[in-house]
């Protein structure tokens, strides 16, 4: 089953492109475009036909006027103030409307409800050759050589760089495909993923989000879910910030619960630690029990059972890992200050600094 690429996210939409409406979803299987011109019309519709009223009664008073040579004409400035709601309505009552209406119907938190939407265009990632990004305009390549060209000039700054991210998330999976980022013209161009030479692996540029610091990793083959389940000694890996935290290590034979579930833990324990949107990930391998990921924080542990970093056990997080992981839960469930609060203390340094060698 694809998986939603802002499964890492709450909110699963990015409208690109003004009160016309667009939304991208990009999952590990295809990229998905949805036009949202009904919705955006609909809440237009308001602004619409009070023109078309104020244009009525103008007209019907310059007849009128016409017709019996009066000039005094008693409705003309209520007529005329017609003028500037429709314009305060066209203006900032029905984009803001239309937004929140696109928002509502495009933010997604499960592929059935993705399979529920109507697309306008659906590319598989697999017959995707390169994904370029330049300011306010994303051009997606394919192998067979046509192109798909996404204008993004009405998107907010943080938005940008959010569907950015998204995007190197969605190149980033595996295989790699490549992904290039350009000034306007087309020149000063920089690779941020990079497929390895025989299609296996490959490296992604990333930047550190405490640090701010541009790193270059190199990203190893993955075995894909569905390869590891037929190995009687795979693991999955549980990291962030490529690798450099490893929140849990546990045997494919005793997790109990589906795959996007495990992305949902994955993103709830990020939140708290990492936070950082392309760096973190789920990966499988075969192991064997005293094997040792060497990880930042200390690295991670292969043990019989589940392995769970000490410090998330400090946090209290044991029995609710351990709940999601054999089925019987589908979220850690902690409200915005419960997280905000184990967030301070991931990234105390006094705190920190007790887990580096555990």
């Amino acid at each position: 089953m694809d998986r939603v690429a802002q499964s890492f996210k709450s909110a699963f939409y990015i409208q690109t492109g003004g009160p016309v409406g667009y939304g991208i979803y990009l999952t590990d299987k295809r990229l998905i475009g949805v036009s949202y011109k009904k919705v955006v019309s609909r809440a237009y519709r308001p602004a619409y036909l009070l023109l078309l009223i104020w244009i009525f009664s103008l007209v019907s008073l310059l007849i009128y006027s016409r017709l019996t040579g009066a000039r005094d004409l008693p409705p003309l400035p209520f007529v005329m103030s017609l003028v500037i709601v429709d314009l305060i309505l066209l203006v900032y009552w029905s984009p803001k409307q239309a937004s929140g209406r696109v928002e509502r119907k495009g933010t997604v938190k499960s592929v059935e409800k993705l399979q529920q939407l109507a697309p306008d265009v659906v590319l598989n990632r697999s017959d995707i050759s390169q994904v370029t990004a330049r300011p306010s305009t994303f051009t997606v390549f394919m192998r067979s050589g046509e192109s798909h060209t996404f204008l993004t000039k009405k998107l907010s700054r943080d938005k940008s760089q959010l569907l950015l991210r998204l995007f190197q998330v969605f190149c980033s999976w595996t295989p790699l495909v490549e992904m290039t980022i350009s000034d306007a013209s087309g020149k000063n161009v920089r690779k941020v993923v990079e497929p390895g030479p025989d299609g296996k692996g490959g490296w992604v540029t990333f930047r550190r989000p405490i640090s701010g610091k541009e790193e270059r990793v190199w990203i190893p083959h993955k075995l894909t879910s569905e390869e590891a389940q037929s190995l009687p000694d795979a693991y999955a890996i549980m990291e962030g910030e490529f690798g450099y935290q490893c929140y849990l290590t546990a045997p494919l034979r005793s997790i109990r619960c589906p795959e996007p579930e495990l992305r949902e833990l994955l993103l709830d324990l990020d939140q708290i630690c990492c936070d950082l949107l392309e760096g973190r990930h789920i990966r499988y391998e075969e192991h064997k029990p005293g094997d040792f990921i060497s990880d930042g924080m200390g690295g991670g542990e292969i043990v019989d059972d589940v392995w769970i970093h000490p410090q998330l056990v400090d946090f209290g997080l044991l029995e609710r890992i351990r709940e999601i992981l054999s089925g019987k839960s589908s979220r850690l469930g902690l409200n915005p200050q419960e997280v905000s609060e184990l967030r301070a203390r991931w990234r105390n340094p006094e705190e920190n600094s007790k887990y580096k060698g555990f």
